[in-house]
């Protein structure tokens, strides 16, 4: 992998890390600071958030695949026909085509800055979902409603990890073949 694409990625790993504890903060707060004084407040609140909470967090599954289909869709053009030989595993010795898009350092450079946008509004919109929490709290409704909403979020952003392989099988799915890097 090129520096660049290597720092490029260093760099969503640092803005993933940087959600993550700010989650993990927000929710804490929620055991540090006193509990407010009760307030009337609508029964049906945590319901609404909590449906609110699960259409952010199907949102933030779709939204990051957005911009790389508006950047790759047209690299579909690009991919390669490739057959295997028997000897590198395919079934009963017979040979096999797939598909596969080539990226070289450029490509693979684009591919993580688009993917960072992606990554950044998914985790940002899992960090949401803590916060339903922390706001559920502080209008006075119990640590044991609001948990819930502390849990999903901080999950959703720590199974986000932006890895190399995360990211170029979400290239793969856009393009639908297999995504190799040259050099």
């Amino acid at each position: 992998m090129s520096p660049v694409a290597n720092q490029r990625l260093s760099a969503m790993r640092i803005l993933w890390g940087a959600i993550l504890m700010a989650s993990v903060f927000e929710s804490s707060l929620s055991l540090i600071l006193p509990s407010p004084p009760v307030h009337k407040i609508p029964e049906i609140m945590p319901i609404v958030l909590g449906v609110v909470a699960v259409a952010v967090a199907a949102v933030s599954f779709w939204l990051p695949t957005q911009p790389l289909r508006a950047a790759f869709g047209s690299y579909r053009d690009r991919v390669e026909e490739v057959v295997t030989t028997p000897e590198e595993g395919s079934y009963r010795g017979e040979n096999r085509r797939r598909r596969v898009l080539r990226l070289d350092a450029a490509a693979l450079t684009r591919v993580l800055n688009i993917s960072q946008t992606g990554m950044i509004l998914s985790i940002a919109l899992s960090n949401a979902i803590a916060l339903f929490g922390l706001v559920l709290n502080r209008v006075g409704f119990p640590l044991f409603t609001s948990a819930p909403f502390f849990v999903a979020g901080t999950f959703l952003i720590a199974i986000r990890f932006p890895t190399l392989e995360a990211i170029l099988g979400r290239v793969a799915r856009v393009v639908e073949a297999e995504v190799e890097i040259d050099g």
